[in-house]
């Protein structure tokens, strides 16, 4: 085994047993996964090992908005169970108070989430059909990749293992599930599909169901394999079907990681959207334990052009929403950082209350001296002292502090007057940089929203209330200290 392998107990059978991060009300692991002793060569499986045991759990986010929303009597269809943790996270949150039906194509895995379900006595609390969901009922083939990558499709994909056969699979829209069904007559649906890109079709079958009202949630996989024309222009087709019922598109910037739940925008980003029935109320997000960083999921294509760059910052200007696809990667944060951080150390506050708003990479935290309070705010909880905000989805955090920062922050805000009003009235000294300079394409293509001048900047500090102490210029930056 690899030095990153987790440290797994081995049953009697020779599988091993995966805790879940999921907890019960003791403290327990609410279910454990069987592993087969080859696991560690198996992508899917590799992985889910991994995060669920080394880090804050495998697709944390989405499990925690499933733990935070469904109630007993709702009715939970896990389509691509895969070897069913979301199933098993399901039918353990309320147990025996909630209808739980996986959806496993593939015979394996189908195989594999029995012995879960008799691991963890859940035999009679998951109903499991063997069939893919899709469009209309019929037959399809099932193209297998690793026991996590499997895709249905009538014909070949063009990267399917030539010596691996397809599987011909039964194929059923998910309105089917409920015909004749007295015990699923009432109840709210929450759906979870994870398809390998089969996803448009899936909910092509569940439009009744949509349209009736009842599904208040569907988590869904968006991934490189909508990225091919055809497959994007069915995508869509998808989010147009749900928004025509409705349904509100917001997604996790972070598949693995506590998080905001934020505005969804069309861009290079892979991960779990989340649609949201009118009325639907959801948490400002979904926090949990700090664990260490893990990399987000490949982009739909590695390399984008200047004009998608553009295209991108556009449309997220248009929405007045935040690219949470780039502040889900420390990489991107990386360029300047320990630089500006050094620009503004001198001039914050002995033993003071921090407030490091988008704090990044925290390298000012890394600066702060014995008996400092440093609070750094994100999307994505990088520390046990994140919290967790939206400065472009009017959230903000509760307190107050002696010195606020914002470095390179403003220039990716797209109301500042707001954001400045909110940190005259939570803090008694702000420190700021901006980056100035460069045409507007340049700047879009770097994620800028807006571009201020000097003269601007200084408008704009005043009319929220600060006075404007001392202004730097550092190449580029230009460094205001207010009172």
């Amino acid at each position: 085994m690899s030095s990153d392998t987790p440290q797994l107990e081995r049953g009697p059978d020779g599988f091993f047993r995966l805790p879940s991060f999921q907890k019960a009300a003791d403290g327990q692991p609410r279910f454990t996964l069987a592993l087969p002793p080859s696991y560690e060569q198996d992508p899917g499986l590799n992985i889910l090992a991994r995060l669920e045991s080394q880090h804050a759990g495998f697709e944390f986010a989405s499990r925690a908005f499933f733990d935070a929303h469904l109630r007993p009597g709702d009715i939970f269809i896990d389509v691509g169970a895969h070897i069913g943790t979301y199933s098993l996270a399901a039918a353990t949150l309320h147990p025996g108070q909630l209808k739980v039906i996986a959806m496993e194509a593939h015979p394996l895995n189908a195989m594999t989430m029995m012995r879960q379900l008799a691991q963890n006595g859940l035999q009679l609390d998951v109903e499991l059909v063997c069939a893919a969901a899709g469009a209309v009922p019929g037959l399809s083939k099932l193209w297998p990749y690793s026991t996590m990558g499997n895709f249905v499709s009538d014909t070949r994909p063009a990267d399917a293992p030539a010596d691996n056969p397809p599987l011909s699979v039964a194929v059923m829209p998910l309105t089917q599930l409920f015909e004749g069904r007295e015990d699923l007559a009432p109840g709210r649906i929450f759906l979870k599909i994870d398809v390998e890109g089969y996803e448009p079709e899936v909910l092509a079958g569940a439009d009744a169901l949509l349209a009736s009202g009842r599904v208040a949630a569907v988590v869904l996989e968006k991934s490189d394999h909508h990225a091919p024309a055809a497959r994007w222009t069915a995508f869509e087709a998808m989010i147009a079907q749900l928004e025509s019922h409705g349904y509100t598109i917001r997604w996790f910037p972070h598949l693995h990681l506590p998080c905001i739940l934020m505005p969804w925008v069309p861009g290079n980003e892979a991960g779990n959207l989340v649609a949201l029935a009118p009325g639907f109320a959801p948490l400002q997000s979904y926090d949990g334990p700090y664990a260490s960083y893990t990399g987000r999921p490949p982009p739909m294509q590695e390399d984008v052009s200047l004009q998608e760059r553009v295209a991108l910052t556009e449309r997220l200007m248009a929405a007045k929403a935040s690219d949470g696809w780039r502040w889900a990667d420390p990489r991107e944060m990386e360029a300047g950082a320990a630089e500006r951080a050094a620009l503004v150390a001198p001039h914050i506050p002995e033993r003071a209350r921090i407030l490091d708003l988008g704090a990044g990479l925290m390298q000012i935290g890394l600066r702060m001296k014995l008996g400092a309070v440093y609070t750094p705010v994100d999307l994505v909880r990088y520390a046990d002292a994140t919290v967790l905000a939206d400065l472009n989805d009017n959230q903000f955090p509760d307190g107050s502090w002696d010195c606020a920062l914002a470095l390179e922050l403003l220039e990716h805000i797209h109301d500042a007057p707001a954001l400045l009003s909110r940190i005259r009235a939570a803090a008694d000294t702000f420190i700021c940089t901006y980056r100035g300079g460069g045409d507007a394409q340049a700047r879009r293509a770097a994620g800028y929203f807006n571009d201020f001048s000097r003269t601007d900047m200084e408008g704009l500090l005043g009319a929220a209330g600060w006075s404007v102490e001392t202004v730097e210029e550092h190449g580029p930056h230009t460094l205001f200290v207010c009172r």
